[in-house]
């Protein structure tokens, strides 16, 4: 009989977690749609108690901007279905979501067209030295 009740625990708390996760992932995706894109990858979001949403950031330029625009999102997270009453936005300096590309991470050649396009501006300047730089990153993005 314990053996049973100890399963049965176990099977509801697994459902609590399942919940909570599914929920967690709800809020996350409603506050990434209700976001300016430049804050999107900085931002995570979790519920503090029934009523507050909490928002961190790495730093006071995402905070300030966030704050700017939390009646906005506050708007576009209850029309998505997420009951919260208050945003609280914390900066946790070092803290940022994982899918953040670094730019020095981008390693893709661009397509022939923007190369093209580059040398073409280029030729077209009479600035002979920003000239010169285009077509020389054109010629070395080209190599890449």
């Amino acid at each position: 009989m314990n053996q049973l009740k100890t399963l049965i625990g176990r099977i509801a708390s697994g459902e609590r977690w399942q919940l909570k996760t599914r929920q967690a992932k709800q809020i996350q995706t409603a506050l990434d749609d209700s976001l300016p894109p430049e804050l999107t990858h900085a931002c995570e979001a979790w519920l503090a108690d029934t009523e507050t949403l909490v928002i961190s950031c790495p730093s006071g330029m995402y905070a300030s901007k966030l704050r700017h625009l939390t009646p906005g999102i506050l708007l576009k997270l209850r029309a998505a279905g997420v009951e919260v009453r208050a945003i609280r936005v914390e900066v946790q300096a070092g803290r940022a979501r994982s899918n953040i590309v670094n730019v020095k991470q981008v390693t893709d050649k661009p397509p022939e067209s923007i190369l093209v396009q580059m040398e073409q501006l280029g030729s077209q300047l009479t600035d002979a030295p920003l000239s010169r730089a285009l077509k020389k990153l054109a010629d070395t993005l080209r190599q890449k």
